[in-house]
C-alpha cells in the first residue's frame, strides 16, 4: 500500500474553503493523493506476485507487439502492465492499465483494473467506449481475437457488479480482483496483505500530523 508519509501535499482550495486552514488542508490532500496512488500501484504489485510463478509471465507492450505469438515456455497469459505507457508513435494508444495475452488460443483481453467503487451505469458509460476502442487497436494490431474487461478488485462477487452494471458488460467482461489473481496464478490473500502492510504507519502518521496542528490547541474541542 502507499505510505502516506511519502505523499506529497498541496494546498487545495477545496479543503482550504471547507476547514479555512492550510495546514489541514495539505494533510487531507496527502490522504487523497495516497488513496490514488493506492490504486495506480494496484497493476504493479500484482505484476510482481506473477514473477516466478508457471501460470504467467510479465511482459512489455513493445516485446508483445514486436512478436505476438512468442511465448517459448508456454505460459497460459502473457501479461502487460500499462501499455499505455510503453507504446510508442507507430502504435495506437492503449489507455487500459492491463492487458491479457493467450497466445495458444490467440486471444487478448484489454482490462481496466478499479481499486475503488466501479459505480454505476452512467458512470462506466465511457469506460466501456475506451476499452472497446482499445479492443478493436490491438486486435489490428496483432490479429488477435480481443475482448475487454473490468475488474473490480475488492468487489465481493460477480453478481455484485452485474447488478450495478447490466446491460453494459456482458457477464464474462465483469472480474473480481480474486479472479484476474487466480487466472495468473497469484494469490489475492498474499496481494491484499501486501496492501495492508503500511496501514499502522499511515494511522499512526495520519494522528501524528494532525495532533501536531495549532488547530488542535483551540477550544473547540471542549465544546
Amino acid at each position: 500500500m502507499a505510505k502516506l508519509r511519502s505523499t506529497k501535499g498541496n494546498d487545495k482550495p477545496a479543503y482550504i474553503r471547507i476547514f479555512g486552514n492550510f495546514a489541514l488542508a495539505r494533510l487531507l490532500s496527502q490522504v487523497q493523493g495516497t488513496a490514488s496512488r493506492n490504486g495506480s500501484e494496484l497493476p504493479s504489485i500484482i505484476a510482481e506476485h506473477v514473477e516466478g510463478n508457471y501460470v504467467a509471465r510479465v511482459i512489455t507492450y513493445k516485446q508483445f507487439l514486436k512478436d505476438p505469438a512468442a511465448n517459448p515456455q508456454q505460459y497460459e497469459w502473457l501479461l502487460v502492465v500499462k501499455p499505455k505507457a510503453q507504446r510508442s508513435e507507430e502504435h495506437q494508444a492503449i489507455s487500459s492499465n492491463l492487458l491479457l495475452v493467450n497466445t495458444i488460443q490467440r486471444k487478448c483481453i484489454v482490462v481496466q483494473l478499479r481499486d475503488g467503487d466501479p459505480g454505476g451505469v452512467m458512470t462506466q458509460e465511457g469506460t466501456v467506449t475506451r476499452l472497446r476502442s482499445n479492443a478493436t487497436a490491438v486486435a489490428n494490431e496483432t490479429a488477435f481475437a480481443t475482448d475487454f474487461a473490468l475488474c473490480s478488485f475488492n468487489a465481493p462477487s460477480v453478481d455484485a457488479l452485474r447488478s450495478r452494471l447490466a446491460g453494459l458488460f456482458k457477464p464474462h467482461q465483469l472480474l473480481t480482483g480474486e479472479q484476474l489473481c487466480a487466472m495468473l496464478g497469484v494469490g489475492y490473500a498474499a496481494v491484499v496483505a501486501e496492501r495492508e502492510r503500511d496501514q499502522s504507519d499511515n494511522i499512526a502518521y495520519f494522528i501524528q500530523r494532525l495532533t501536531q496542528l495549532d488547530i488542535m490547541q483551540g477550544d473547540w474541542q471542549h465544546s
